[in-house]
């Protein structure tokens, strides 16, 4: 047969005369050798240590004819495409598969007699195997140590061979170490000398299992393969040419991904398919709020309007910048902190009426939540606190969370492992906990004195204003116990502002710092606020660095922290919900757990007492103590508040410990919101999930213009619940794109509406070549066909003639499908692929 090279080649064999007008292939010195096999591909058999090469035949290819083929090469190289790579087939392989698999070869007596070595001092008498490394039988290339998987003979010199056991086996080197010792055996009950190889006359053999070579089956397996093709050589017929290496390409299991040629061909040939006879519809694919909620049902594609996640007004929802709202006056757009410490923006709200139990979750340091039973919570279960390695609590101070990964007692790592789970508020139990979320840390916006200042001016500070001009700032203190506080305060003051603090002297002991510059005062105040119930911390304040918020937290408690009675914390009180909310999450950002409470004056419960929130601040010993330290007053010892040592630091919330759960009935409005992304917010600093998506469409997105294969189907008219009903039902498919769900609808050009049922998507592992579905009509009534085609119209579109023909005017005629046909006898269909086939 005639050769195909290009180049000097004949025309009538391979070595002659002849030029044909063929691309040379580059860096080939000798043009006739043959070319590789094309469309390689590599897949998995789905069994361990295995993988299946495939390529189309060398033969097929022109430039190979004249040659005979004999077969291919196959070659594997391990981590890197680029080799080095070695041949796994002992002759050329004449089909168009190879499986690649693990070999295990079975030595059988192998005589290691010139491998003994006899070891000083210690007389160990050690032995090697050929090859290596020694596996477990069956085990796809296990290394074993085990010397039950290997049969040891010795011959003493007296020409008898024992099996006697080893006494170690290291079979990463094939290293076997012989008994050299008298053993007792149990059998006959008498000690048995060694039995060992004397030279000259003593041998040894080994009978055990190696890896040849191993074909590794994981995630990260980085195996590649490129196969050559194997020809008679024509000048030498006992000897055989092949494609070099470097001219083919190679293929592993994640070209998987790749698009196959043969699907190219299929994916091509539909597409001209859909292009010649396809039909041009829109279509409308809809929107979905968040994941699926519990109460979705399929059938009606949405969720029935009595979610169970839901909270009763009153209860506290903590806002972008910290503070806190109703949960009955949350609405769409607010921005809400979630899971992560993130901000989030509320999608949706929902609001029902209910009658049944709530569960009401008291935690220590938390303000009680209510809830209906099945609104889930982030929690740490109980169990899940307990340290396994060391058998000790978190909250005994001997095991700290992952982040640090040291055991105080013995200072090695500790394993354990945290587990955070959703929980429906039936399910919780006494000794769960809730949790607080640390939010995030940002770049640096003031320096540590003036976060100090802002945080003292947060405590007791206000704004002095007149006729609603600011005019000023004031700071009070103590003139007996904060003199030296007062002269601090000052200096630094005058360091940041380069003003200097008045200081007045009051009645009752009191001395007040006041600045007057009207820029200063502005500032305190757009930051902090004025007052004791409106003050409210800036969103660049809680946005702030871990350094700049123990700053503003030490000037705080600098201002407003005391100890109790009996020394057992620092705690310090406000009257405003929204401050006492942001305070928590900053010292929550620090990671120090605080407790808040509130108490009313007995004789008059809308009057605090010392303010209605008490919050107690950490611990005085243990993790906290260092920042306690930067927060306080150094020399100030005072001990552990009592039930503080239950809350914990993790790494990512502060834990609280429910020590109670309560039922309750009630009748009347709940409510529940719909976050983006991540789909969680806090109640009173606590994380909650939100309704885990209602599953209402929010709409529709389109319309998209595409092309679907003609329907092949007739209609009928059938009688139902409803009253007289169109049944057209076809399947049809279309390209990949948009990727369409059930409930989605087509529109016709004739203005027939189908909703989309179940789609079948065809295609491979990542790609989606077509999706195959059935439509089916929806009656005129249906509310979709108020859905607008295309800017906002809602009337029908053009005729069908205007879609096969140029647009005309509306004052143009209508062109008859068939002209030749009076228009009283044709028979109309509804569709531009009707044809009139009756007349």
């Amino acid at each position: 047969m005639p050769v195909y090279h290009s180049g000097r080649l004949s025309g009538g064999d391979r070595n002659g005369p002849g030029y044909y007008n063929l691309p040379l292939r580059p860096q080939t010195r000798d043009l006739t050798i043959p070319f590789g096999p094309r469309n390689l591909i590599v897949t998995s058999p789905y069994l361990i240590g295995m993988n299946d090469v495939r390529w189309d035949d060398p033969r097929v290819i022109p430039e190979n004819n004249g040659l005979n083929i004999l077969g291919v090469n196959v070659y594997r190289a391990t981590d890197a495409e680029f080799g080095p790579y070695v041949k796994v087939n002992d002759t050329p392989v004449g089909v168009l598969f190879y499986r690649d698999k693990t070999v295990e070869e079975y030595v059988s007596e192998e005589d290691i007699t010139d491998t003994l070595r006899i070891m000083e001092p210690d007389g160990r008498w050690l032995v090697y195997t050929k090859n290596r490394p020694v596996i477990e039988p069956g085990s796809n290339g296990q290394t074993t140590d085990n010397i039950k998987h290997i049969k040891l003979e010795i011959d003493d010199g007296d020409g008898q061979w024992l099996e006697i056991p080893a006494y170690t086996l290291v079979g990463h080197t094939g290293e076997i170490s012989l008994i050299i010792r008298p053993v007792f055996n149990q059998v006959i009950e008498q000690v048995i000398p060694p039995r060992l190889p004397h030279p000259p006359n003593g041998r040894v053999r080994v009978s055990y299992q190696y890896l040849k070579h191993s074909v590794v089956s994981s995630l990260n397996q980085r195996i590649f393969y490129k196969v050559t093709t194997v020809a008679q050589d024509p000048n030498n017929p006992s000897g055989t040419i092949e494609t070099p290496l470097n001219e083919v390409y190679d293929r592993s299991t994640f070209d998987i991904d790749e698009v196959d040629w043969i699907w190219k061909e299929a994916m091509r040939r539909n597409m001209w398919i859909l292009e010649q006879g396809g039909e041009r519809v829109k279509v409308f694919v809809r929107k979905w709020m968040g994941v699926k909620c519990e109460s979705y049902e399929p059938k009606y594609g949405q969720t029935h309007n009595d979610c169970p996640l839901c909270f009763p007004a009153g209860e506290k929802v903590t806002m972008g910048d910290g503070t806190k709202r109703d949960i009955s006056q949350v609405q769409v757009d607010n921005f809400v902190i979630t899971m992560d410490g993130s901000v989030k923006k509320v999608e949706q709200i929902f609001s029902r009426l209910y009658e049944g139990n709530l569960i009401t979750i008291g935690a220590w340091g938390k303000m009680p939540i209510t809830s209906t039973p099945e609104h889930p919570f982030l929690v740490l279960r109980k169990e899940d606190s307990f340290c396994v390695k060391y058998k000790r609590s978190y909250n005994k101070n001997k095991c700290v969370p992952l982040s640090k990964k040291i055991c105080y007692k013995n200072q090695n790592p500790c394993s354990h492992e945290l587990k955070y789970s959703w929980v429906k508020a039936k399910d919780l139990k006494e000794g769960d906990y809730v949790l607080v979320p640390k939010i995030g840390a940002n770049k640096r916006h003031f320096t540590d004195n003036e976060m100090f200042l802002l945080g003292l001016y947060t405590a007791d500070g206000y704004a002095m204003i007149n006729k609603g001009v600011i005019t000023g700032v004031s700071i009070t203190l103590n003139d007996k116990t904060e003199k030296d506080l007062a002269g601090y305060v000052r200096d630094i003051f005058e360091k940041e502002y380069g003003t200097e603090l008045k200081i007045l002297h009051e009645k009752k002991s009191n001395l007040k710092l006041e600045c007057y510059r009207k820029k200063i005062s502005e500032k305190f105040f757009k930051l902090c606020g004025t007052g004791s119930h409106t003050k409210i911390l800036h969103p660049s304040i809680m946005n702030a660095s871990v350094e700049e918020c123990i700053a503003f937290l030490r000037g705080y408690i600098m201002g407003d922290g005391h100890r109790n009675r009996r020394k057992r914390g620092i705690g310090y009180s406000t009257v405003s919900d929204n401050l006492a909310s942001q305070i928590e999450l900053l010292f929550s950002k620090v990671g120090i757990p605080t407790s808040i409470k509130r108490y009313f004056h007995k004789d008059d419960p809308q009057r605090g007492f010392g303010g209605n929130m008490w919050i107690w601040v950490g611990r005085a010993n243990g993790n906290y103590s260092k920042k306690l330290g930067l927060l306080y007053d150094k020399e100030l010892k005072y001990d552990t508040f009592k039930k503080q040592h239950k809350i914990l630091d993790l790494n990512s919330y502060i834990a609280h410990p429910i020590k109670s759960i309560d039922v309750s009935h009630f009748s009347g409005h709940v409510y529940n919101i719909e976050v983006s992304e991540n789909h969680t917010y806090l109640i009173n600093n606590v994380v909650v999930h939100n309704c885990y998506g209602t599953g209402i469409i929010g709409g529709y997105e389109g319309p998209y213009s595409i092309l679907i294969a003609p329907p092949e189907t007739e209609r009928s008219i059938e009688l139902g619940d409803m009253g007289l009903h169109i049944r057209y039902d076809w399947m049809t498919w279309m390209s990949n794109y948009p990727l369409l769900n059930p409930r989605d609808f087509i529109v016709r050009q004739n203005n027939e509406r189908f909703i989309i049922g179940p789609v079948n998507y065809q295609g491979q592992r990542g790609v989606t070549f077509q999706q195959h579905f059935t439509m089916s009509y929806i009656d005129t009534g249906d509310i979709r066909y108020t859905v607008p085609i295309t800017g906002g119209e809602t009337s029908v579109p053009a005729s069908t003639n205007a879609y096969r023909e140029p647009l005309k005017s509306e004052a143009s005629p209508v062109i008859p499908v068939k002209p030749e046909i009076s228009e009283p006898r044709q028979v109309k269909g509804r569709s531009v692929t009707w044809e009139n086939i009756t007349w």
